[in-house]
């Protein structure tokens, strides 16, 4: 008789989330791994489309790059994982072109606005959706002021570049979540029963080859780059200090990243915000395999993590001035170098611009964006005095620079709640090591990139450093139960 009635409870179950787990099943269990990726017709075909639109845009005018535009709107609203690939590379493009990939997202944001409310990113959509009745008004005003012409919607996008930076976090977590009325429809792409990186480890390994064949990325290449840095240099620190190897990365992956690491170190090309958002995605990954979960759970949390980066901040600006350190060139290929770099890169350089980012908010900066930028001024050590229009390296102080008090508060409100949902998704998610992998790189790049710099919310980075936050936080709740090989390769590892 109990089993009769387990039957029934379990038949009633299956009738109100039957179609749901199908269709989320359908769409994950044929994600583009590592093997289908180089046989993926349709996604070879618009990533090399896209590289030769690049070309075109890159050596053509206004006009020719919105001819461009209806296409770049396809593949964002198609909401097709395949296409991924070809927006990374049309957003590392000029300005025009990466503009029309953030706006088409903010677009799919609109059309499933209803959806995200009941998501996790709730807290997020409502955030958004007050900075949205603040800025947009401002910008289509300050359009009209400046003539409504192309140029004018140009020069006013990117004033508040920062703002249109954000949607791409909803886009990817629309890239699985279900759709439209009919769930259970079959799909024709989704995820794989592990989290791959295929998607986003492709066009950046292209863009290195391409910018070493001289293709003219000029507007992304070095800042879309940047993450292939952090991904090659957490990998394979991890891959050094975990044994045997956890993290299978699709083929293409090692012959170029190690190409590209040692490409970097020959050109000086190793910044102080890779180096840092590398060790925190090693520290995270790493101490979630070789300590008790319980262990790391209590020392890691959002709040300690907030604490630290303000207190990082803090040692920067204050020993600025009180360090007789001055910046002077180093040697990449000695690592006996590196404690002298980042002594220099904190107090030298990062501290003496913090400490004129702070003075030039409490002297300059109003409520409200202002349509003329705010000229950031700081005195180096050597007692030279800037000026720049663009540069604060932090992002708490750049978004307050350039947007005012009020929008740059809520950005900021943003990105924090976005980290407590990637600390949260990380310690309590999925144990998967390549799902782990990839959330702790959401993490790193957000800390990484946010205390050290700004290019987080850049146009031709946001695309990809939020589609996958995104990514990790609807992976995380959409797909089916936890792998039994990742969970056996997880307690083997521990044991």
């Amino acid at each position: 008789m109990q089993d009769d009635k387990g039957l029934k409870n379990g038949a009633e179950a299956s009738l109100t989330t039957g179609q749901l787990e199908q269709y989320v099943n359908d769409r994950l269990n044929l994600y583009i791994d590592a093997n289908h990726l180089g046989r993926s017709p349709v996604l070879l075909f618009h990533f090399v489309l896209a590289m030769g639109l690049l070309y075109v845009a890159e050596n053509s005018g206004q006009m020719t790059k919105l001819l461009m535009a209806p296409y770049v709107v396809h593949l964002v609203l198609s909401r097709r994982i395949e296409y991924v690939p070809a927006l990374i590379m049309l957003s590392s493009g000029t300005t025009i072109l990466n503009f029309v990939v953030l706006l088409s997202t903010m677009g799919v944001m609109f059309m499933n606005w209803r959806a995200l409310m009941e998501s996790v990113l709730r807290p997020l959509v409502w955030v958004t959706a007050g900075l949205m009745a603040i800025c947009l008004p401002m910008f289509l005003l300050w359009t009209v002021q400046d003539g409504a012409n192309i140029s004018a919607l140009i020069l006013n996008l990117d004033k508040f570049r920062f703002f249109f930076s954000i949607f791409p976090l909803f886009y990817g977590f629309l890239l699985i979540a279900p759709q439209g009325p009919n769930p259970q429809a079959p799909n024709d792409f989704g995820f794989s029963k592990r989290f791959d990186l295929s998607i986003f480890s492709l066009p950046l390994s292209i863009s290195f080859l391409l910018l070493i064949a001289g293709f003219p990325l000029v507007a992304g290449t070095n800042r879309i780059l940047s993450m292939f840095a952090v991904l090659c240099l957490a990998y394979w620190a991890l891959h050094i200090g975990l044994k045997p190897r956890v993290i299978a990365m699709p083929m293409h992956f090692y012959g170029i990243s190690i190409l590209y690491m040692g490409y970097t170190v020959l050109q000086s090309g190793i910044k102080f915000n890779l180096i840092f958002s590398a060790l925190i995605s090693f520290l995270l990954v790493f101490s979630m395999v070789r300590f008790h979960r319980e262990t790391v759970k209590r020392w890691l949390s959002g709040r300690n993590i907030l604490i630290v980066s303000f207190v990082f901040v803090a040692i920067g600006i204050y020993f600025s001035s009180r360090l007789d350190v001055e910046l002077t060139e180093v040697d990449y290929s000695d690592v006996a170098n590196y404690p002298q770099l980042m002594m220099q890169k904190l107090f030298a350089d990062r501290g003496v611009i913090w400490a004129g980012a702070v003075d030039t908010i409490l002297s300059s900066v109003g409520l409200f964006p202002q349509k003329e930028n705010i000229l950031l001024q700081y005195e180096t050590v050597a007692g030279e005095l800037f000026e720049v229009d663009f540069g604060a390296h932090n992002i708490i102080f750049e978004l307050i620079l350039r947007l005012g008090w009020v929008v740059g508060f809520g950005l900021i409100l943003f990105l924090g709640q976005l980290l407590f949902l990637l600390i949260r998704t990380f310690l309590y998610g999925r144990k998967g090591l390549h799902f782990q992998f990839a959330v702790a790189l959401s993490l790193s790049v957000l800390l990484g990139g946010g205390l050290l710099g700004q290019y987080i919310m850049m146009p031709n980075f946001a695309y990809l450093m939020f589609t996958l936050a995104g990514l990790c936080l609807a992976y995380n709740h959409f797909a089916p139960a936890e792998e039994e090989e990742d969970v056996v390769q997880d307690q083997r590892i521990h044991e």
